[in-house]
């Protein structure tokens, strides 16, 4: 994994748990979050704009979303600044599928 991407997901883990049965902080747990549908991880009061968000995660949603939160979702609370390097994006989110392949 490159040093970006290293960067960007200890960022990630700052806010967003990534194990099973462990609770939200910051943000919504990101345990299989590829496939599940935007806005419904148990226990977290998720912003508007992910309520009403009508998809389901998938990488290349992921993608989008981490290269620009806010323009990708308007009304996002998530903090994360823009990640304009798509080579550190795609290891983020190889990183999300294998540590959820993993129990």
């Amino acid at each position: 994994m490159r040093r970006v991407a290293r960067r960007a997901l200890k960022k990630c883990q700052g806010c967003h748990p990534l194990k099973p049965g462990k609770h939200n902080s910051w943000g919504p747990n990101l345990y299989r979050v590829i496939g599940r549908k935007a806005g419904s991880a148990d226990g977290y009061g998720y912003s508007a704009a992910l309520q009403a968000a009508d998809f389901i995660w998938s990488a290349a949603r992921l993608d989008e979303f981490l290269r620009d939160p806010k323009a990708n979702l308007p009304g996002t609370t998530m903090v994360l600044k823009p990640l304009p390097d798509a080579a550190a994006r795609a290891d983020i989110i190889a990183y999300l599928a294998a540590a959820s392949a993993r129990e």
